[in-house]
């Protein structure tokens, strides 16, 4: 099941560290020698894309939840893509119609 959640909003709360995030205000600046490692990501991916109905009720359940297994920021991030990749759903015929 698809979330119409929209994905500026989720992205806009990861990125700024709302109350849920105090330390994603740095994120852009990640430094290089943050890496995962390939059954990392696998285990950070399975994670994220089988996020439980229950914590996806608000943002700051999600935020929570998704961001519980990261070691680092990068990690935070990875998580936070693969849920809005799974979850978020473009309607791009009713974007682009007169309606």
């Amino acid at each position: 099941m698809r979330h119409n959640i929209k994905i500026s909003i989720l992205l806009f709360l990861a990125l700024n560290g709302l109350c849920f995030f105090p330390k994603l205000q740095n994120i852009a600046r990640a430094q290089q020698t943050d890496k995962i490692m390939p059954e990392r990501l696998k285990y950070l991916d399975h994670y994220a894309i089988n996020t439980p109905k229950i914590n996806e009720k608000n943002f700051k359940t999600l935020a929570s939840y998704l961001v519980k297994p990261a070691k680092n920021n990068l990690e935070k991030v990875r998580l936070i893509f693969r849920w809005v990749a799974e979850n978020i759903k473009y309607d791009d015929e009713a974007f682009n119609s007169d309606k």
